[in-house]
């Protein structure tokens, strides 16, 4: 088994093309994930390719996308034919939004199953900041844990068209264009996922099957906290969320009527543990109601909502 290549940028060029040298020149017969580590600050002025069987390091590095990049800092090679068992590492990537030419995403991998992100800080990317697309064709079996995902243009994250078995855990969504997290794909599972101050909505659940959604909490987003699109055999336990619809009118949590995606109105789907609605500490009331039902609550059959606590929550008792 190969050794992982170091490429530091204190001693070799702190570039897009070191960094790709150091990835092209990967037994490209491998049977088994291979390493590339990154140490020291580099400014990105083409895309960086993984090929299958890849793992980039970045847990002592940084990644600038340069001002003339049009495209993605990461991607994979092959979106037309697939690829698999990539996995990204640690460190920060800066997609330099507002210098020079608008980029892309901060890491988009299309087709790609087997994918790893784990322990990354990525930032000021002009459209996601992590994506994950299947672009319909099925990909299976990604992780995505640790990551803190702010200012960028579009979402945090978004997973999309036909991903299944994803497992998401541990993300921090700030300050982003329109969604926090934005979850179009069915057979997933999202576990502490924290959406705050997002210009749109914190966190988009749409159109999905299957999927699980635990300690979910969405605050003083621009509009609705957590917004749900088609929601169907699925679970969801411990959702926080409060004084969202800053920018426009909106409540905390919204279902809505729109029936026109594949799998239809939200149904047969079971909620326990939801607190909603505006509480002082979060600042001013904004949010239009804790939770609302686009069309009635008797249009989503088999919807049902255990523990629901909405509106301020009750003064603590003075101890004796």
């Amino acid at each position: 088994m190969q050794a992982a290549v170091l490429v530091d940028a204190r001693q070799a060029a702190p570039t897009a093309a070191a960094l790709q040298q150091a990835i092209d020149g990967l037994d490209a017969s491998r049977s088994y994930i291979a390493t590339v580590k990154a140490v020291g600050v580099f400014t990105l002025e083409s895309t960086l390719r993984l090929p299958d069987r890849t793992r980039l390091d970045l847990s002592e590095a940084v990644l600038i996308r340069s001002a003339e990049l049009a495209g993605s800092v990461i991607e994979n090679t092959h979106p037309d034919i697939g690829n698999t068992q990539i996995e990204i590492i640690g460190g920060r990537i800066d997609g330099n939004k507002g210098t020079g030419v608008k980029g892309k995403h901060g890491i988009a991998l299309l087709w790609t199953s087997h994918a790893k992100v784990h322990g990354v800080t990525v930032v000021n990317c002009h459209e996601d900041g992590v994506r994950l697309n299947g672009l319909g064709k099925r990909v299976q079996y990604a992780f995505f844990d640790q990551l803190h995902l702010e200012n960028n243009g579009q979402s945090g994250l978004n997973i999309m068209w036909a991903s299944r078995q994803v497992l998401v855990s541990n993300i921090v969504a700030v300050g982003n264009g329109v969604f926090g997290v934005r979850s179009d794909h069915s057979e997933g599972s999202y576990v502490n996922i924290a959406a705050d101050r997002n210009q749109g909505d914190g966190i988009f659940i749409r159109n999905i099957f299957g999927g699980s959604y635990t300690n979910l909490t969405a605050t003083r987003n621009g509009k609705t906290g957590i917004l749900v699109q088609g929601m169907v055999q699925s679970l969801g336990a411990n959702w926080a969320a409060r004084n969202n619809g800053t920018a426009a009118p909106a409540s905390d949590i919204f279902f809505s009527s729109d029936a026109s995606l594949s799998y239809g109105l939200t149904s047969n789907t079971v909620l326990t543990g939801v607190a909603a609605g505006n509480f002082k500490l979060y600042g001013p009331a904004t949010s239009r109601q804790p939770v609302e039902f686009e069309g009635g609550r008797e249009g989503f059959v088999g919807l049902q909502l255990h523990g629901v606590q909405t509106g301020e929550i009750p003064a603590r008792p003075a101890a004796p």
